[in-house]
């Protein structure tokens, strides 16, 4: 009953993220906070950090910093796609764009 109730704010909370902000800057911000929170808890939870030694104690926040790393520069790279506006089929355009007549 707990795990469906958290599910529940959790799609609230997503929902409420995607009304206030863009899709491309929101959800990656989310999925960091959630890989890094899951990762975090999970540790502490179930006592995962217990068995590091040095090399993993180095190793795992490296690969939490290299996964963040990428979905930031991800989002940064999807927000330039679409500079024009313009949303349609690849290589489609107004024939006025092209010099055309306008055909009535």
């Amino acid at each position: 009953m707990l795990v469906i109730c958290f599910a529940v704010l959790q799609i609230s909370h997503v929902n409420l993220g995607m009304k206030d902000y863009d899709a491309v800057m929101y959800l990656p911000m989310y999925n960091c906070m959630f890989i890094v929170c899951t990762s975090t808890l999970g540790g502490i939870f179930f006592g995962e950090f217990t068995d590091f030694d040095v090399v993993r104690g180095i190793l795992f926040p490296l690969g939490v910093l290299v996964t963040l790393s990428g979905i930031v520069v991800m989002s940064h790279a999807s927000k330039g796609t679409n500079k024009g506006g313009k949303v349609g089929i690849e290589g489609g355009c107004d024939q006025q764009e092209q010099g055309g007549s306008d055909i009535k």
